[in-house]
């Protein structure tokens, strides 16, 4: 068997526009059910790892993404945003500025590194409000496996329980390691026996995308978006409940739904 090693590049692909798409769908159902009840009058937290420049290719980042979708709702929030590369957090920083914010709004980018910054923005968030009662997104789109920062998310996702987590997944990556860890190869224990057991370990109730692709070797990935509440199974734009049959097929067999508007054809 060839040796194969994860390709930690945060490329580029044809279908970036359809991840930033999933992106906007998600965070606007997160704005949506952050209006419920009174927590309207508190800020909408929006975290964003690897967040870079702000700008792909062809389309907006998910900075801007959000910044939009936010705007869009005349929702106030605090936006915390973070990249390991200087550079990306210059241009980002520029970006938000020219960016539209909703009274009392407030960004904050940040270089460093994703595992050390989630346990700050905790300290920023818990120093504000009673932990299990803010409200928001935490957005997670990691160069590969290896660079999503799993402790740091699940201590953070512990206690924050009403604070969404939006991750997109390498799928191809994941399946490929998946197949390694099965056949007993060493160095692959780390990785989850399943992409249905990592989710639920971070929270009980998912909405899966449709398969986009991008990258090198035109790899595929899926957005999940996990709430401690069911309202994660109801469906919503390109995403289905994680225990729907559409949703088990997404995880398991990495397809895209052959029903209606969602049939598999290339370059959608």
């Amino acid at each position: 068997m060839s040796k194969w090693r994860p390709r930690n590049i945060h490329g580029q692909g044809p279908n970036t526009s359809r991840k930033e798409r999933h992106f906007k769908e998600a965070i606007r159902e997160s704005l949506r059910i952050s209006r419920g009840g009174g927590a309207w009058r508190y800020p909408y937290w929006h975290i964003d790892l690897n967040a870079g420049c702000g700008r792909n290719a062809d389309c907006d980042g998910s900075p801007l993404v959000f910044a939009a979708a936010a705007a869009a709702a005349r929702r106030r929030y605090e936006a915390l945003f973070i990249d390991n590369r200087p550079e990306a957090v210059e241009a980002l920083t520029r970006r938000l500025a020219a960016a539209a914010m909703p009274e009392g709004s407030n960004c904050t980018v940040a270089w460093g590194d994703n595992a050390a910054f989630l346990p700050r923005v905790a300290a920023v968030i818990r120093a504000r409000e009673v932990p299990r009662f803010a409200v928001g997104s935490c957005l997670a789109d990691p160069c590969g496996w290896l660079d999503m920062p799993v402790d740091s998310l699940r201590e953070f996702a512990a206690e924050f329980l009403r604070i969404d987590l939006i991750i997109n997944l390498n799928v191809t990556h994941l399946k490929m390691a998946l197949e390694r860890r099965r056949a007993g190869i060493a160095g692959f224990q780390k990785y989850p026996q399943s992409i249905d057991c990592f989710l639920r370990s971070l929270r009980p109730w998912w909405a899966v995308s449709t398969i986009s692709r991008g990258g090198a070797g035109r790899m595929q990935f899926i957005t999940a978006i996990g709430r401690t509440t069911r309202t994660a199974e109801r469906r919503f734009g390109d995403f289905y409940p994680l225990e729907s049959a559409e949703g088990v097929g997404l995880v398991r067999d990495f397809k895209r739904p052959r029903t209606g508007l969602f049939a598999f054809m290339e370059g959608t």
